[in-house]
């Protein structure tokens, strides 16, 4: 487990002349994570820095677009330059709107161009597709309209509707000219009729679910020259899209320098929106890293002068909670990003948590690789795992996809290779590497001792993390001095849990079952079953009575009745989760024999099926499926079953994620600043 780093309050003071220079410096050191003074703090604010901090992050995002268009996703450059001379950085900020208005005007142009090619590039494919069943139909149907005589109609139609169509259209004097597949589902058809059955057979397409296709009429009416005009529009539209992406492309760098400028720019004014002015003084809060407090120091005496500013540690009063305002600092090494990332995307760790992230390197990969056992599948998640890396370009989150499938990939070629799963079970792995015996077979195959195996880790890991996840909550209400919260409810939630659950830490799932059912059935004979029959109570106990008598001494019996009927909901909620949390592991086994199963299924299609050079293609095919529905399917369901038992199962028990990132003002530019006269 982590905890974040930590994070020191300063309150800063320096001449309002100097507060420009301060923060250019501030902003190339990246040390200070300002936040607002509060409202009842007397002083000036900067409300022109405020709204420009704002104008600029719209730029910004604007050339973010632009650079996204031609696939950069790094638009910072570090060798660029940003001078302030004599200025404000409010006035350096007003006239880098300015000039940025051309440039933005200009690529605003190229974007909307590139969107409407887009669309209409779009409406062409559409188009092409459903045109394409009818590409050799060299009829002009405009001309068989005008005749008044003939009526045409030309569309898509589900296959189950054809015979139907057929059926009913014999009855009138309506042919069914062309009949061709359209997809595995529908039937492209050209239906002509007399003019005076146009109605009648209208209602019969209706019914039959007839999609109609309209051919614009800026197109030749004659499907196959229609086809190819929007072949040949098609390609324009490709043109002229790249055409308009080279001019993106051309000027990368001139739009990299921009940005890095102006996100210099925003982020000085980051500091200078966060002050307030009293007189000619500016003052200053805000988190910085403990440990950078001198090197803080040092930048208000090269910067400000010696003996001009103030600089105040604020530090918290003794017996005073820890205050949820504080950002979080977490630093992880570059292998434990993507674990980092999934605890993110559950909620930023507040700054006196736990920070799991170590732990879900553990549990994550290993739970995935138990719920899908394949080695020859986990190749191939691999494989994707290095593309998503390869293609990342700059961006984060897919850096962290393609990390993660890397190693959830490794878990299950591990698990895969203890199953003898190689790509299903026909490739008959498991009598190349396991003499047809693998440790973990597959329990689909009647290795019912695999099942039991199975059981037993998923209960196994079910008790490590609900006891730790209990645990972890009561050192975080320790940690952040909330000493009842601790006492009353977090302390008899890890009893009640660690009481009830220990046994599968520590035995296999029968024996852990009969020391339950001994604890709850029988008599409580051994020591264990003494453990978790009389634990748990206490715990139960301990939730239903502990607050009640609390506010009873504290407040009188008005407060012990209100407090009883909310320790009661507390009990019944925590004796539900205590079997809920834990019966929600076994998902981990119905996960891995479904996988089995299905795998299982298609390797009998695949023998039913073979036979003969024919019969043999079929069979591969039909295991190819197999194999990608596999992968695709249950490699994202098993994803979204891991993350459950993460996010609700463990992180419900003791992580908030309701903390603020620590953010610092930073540019990693050389800003050229006026030196003190």
């Amino acid at each position: 487990m982590l905890v974040s780093k930590r994070i020191q309050e300063v309150d800063i003071a320096v001449p309002t002349e100097r507060l420009d220079v301060f923060a250019g410096a501030l902003v190339s050191r990246g040390l200070l994570h300002p936040v607002e003074l509060p409202p009842n703090f007397p002083g000036e604010v900067k409300r022109r820095a405020q709204r420009q901090v704002y104008e600029l992050g719209n730029k910004l995002a604007k050339i973010e677009r632009y650079l996204s268009e031609i696939n950069v996703y790094d638009p910072m450059l570090e060798d660029v330059e940003v001078k302030i001379g004599g200025a404000t950085w409010e006035h350096v900020a007003e006239r880098a709107i300015l000039e940025f208005q051309k440039t933005e005007e200009e690529f605003d142009q190229i974007i909307d161009a590139i969107n409407r090619s887009k669309e209409r590039l779009d409406a062409l494919k559409t188009l092409k597709n459903q045109l394409e069943p009818f590409r050799e139909t060299d009829v002009d149907l405009a001309q068989v309209s005008s005749m008044r005589l003939l009526a045409v109609s030309l569309g898509l139609l589900p296959k189950v509707s054809l015979s139907m169509l057929i059926s009913k259209l014999e009855k009138l004097p309506a042919y069914i000219l062309l009949s061709k597949e359209a997809g595995e589902d529908y039937v492209a058809v050209l239906v002509v009729t007399r003019r005076e059955d146009q109605r009648e057979v209208g209602t019969i397409l209706r019914e039959a679910g007839f999609q109609q296709i309209q051919i614009p009429e800026t197109l030749p009416q004659n499907p196959a020259k229609a086809y190819e005009k929007v072949s040949r529009e098609i390609l324009e539209f490709e043109k002229e899209i790249a055409r308009l992406r080279g001019k993106i492309a051309s000027n990368e760098r001139q739009l990299k320098e921009k940005y890095s400028y102006l996100l210099t720019i925003r982020e000085a004014l980051r500091v200078i929106a966060a002050s307030k002015t009293v007189g000619r003084i500016s003052f200053l809060k805000g988190f910085i890293p403990h440990g950078t407090f001198e090197e803080l120091k040092g930048l208000l005496e090269e910067h400000v002068g010696r003996g001009l500013y103030l600089l105040r540690a604020a530090g918290e009063a003794p017996g005073a909670p820890v205050r949820r305002t504080v950002p979080t600092l977490v630093d992880v090494p570059r292998p434990l990003k993507p674990f980092q990332w999934i605890v993110n995307q559950y909620g930023t760790p507040g700054s006196s948590e736990i920070i799991p992230t170590i732990l879900v390197a553990i549990t994550f990969p290993l739970l995935y690789g138990l719920m899908f056992p394949d080695a020859g599948q986990a190749l191939v998640i691999i494989a994707f795992g290095i593309y998503m890396l390869k293609t990342a370009r700059g961006r984060e989150s897919r850096e962290n996809i393609g990390l993660l499938a890397i190693y959830v990939g490794i878990a299950s070629f591990i698990t895969g290779f203890l199953s003898g799963e190689f790509f299903g079970p026909l490739t008959g792995f498991k009598y190349l590497v396991w003499d047809g015996h693998p440790p973990m077979a597959a329990p689909i195959e009647g290795d019912v001792d695999t099942i039991w195996l199975m059981m037993t880790i998923a209960f196994r890991i079910a008790a490590f993390m609900l006891i730790s996840g209990t645990l972890f909550a009561v050192i975080n209400s320790l940690v952040e001095r909330d000493y009842e919260g601790a006492l009353m409810v977090k302390l008899p939630k890890f009893i009640t849990f660690a009481s009830a659950t220990f046994p599968f830490l520590i035995h296999n799932v029968r024996t852990a079952g009969s020391v339950i059912n001994d604890a709850v059935f029988g008599g409580a004979t051994t020591l264990e079953g003494m453990v978790v029959r009389y634990g748990t109570l206490l715990g139960l106990l301990g939730l239903f009575l502990l607050e009640p008598l609390y506010e009873l001494a504290k407040h009188g019996f008005s407060g012990f009745k209100s407090r009883l009927g909310i320790g009661f909901l507390e009990l019944f909620e925590t004796a539900l989760l205590i079997i809920g949390n834990t019966a929600s592991f076994l998902r981990i086994v119905g996960v891995s024999l479904a996988h089995a199963g299905i795998m299982f299924g298609f390797a009998i299609l695949a023998e039913l099926a073979a036979g003969g050079v024919i019969g043999n293609i079929f069979a591969a095919l039909i295991y190819l499926f197999g194999n990608i529905l596999a992968i695709g399917l249950e490699g994202i369901i098993v994803y979204a079953q891991t993350l459950r038992l993460h996010y609700y199962e463990w992180f419900t028990k003791f992580y908030s994620g309701a903390g603020i990132p620590f953010q610092p003002a930073y540019a990693p530019v050389r800003i050229v600043l006026p030196t003190i006269s």
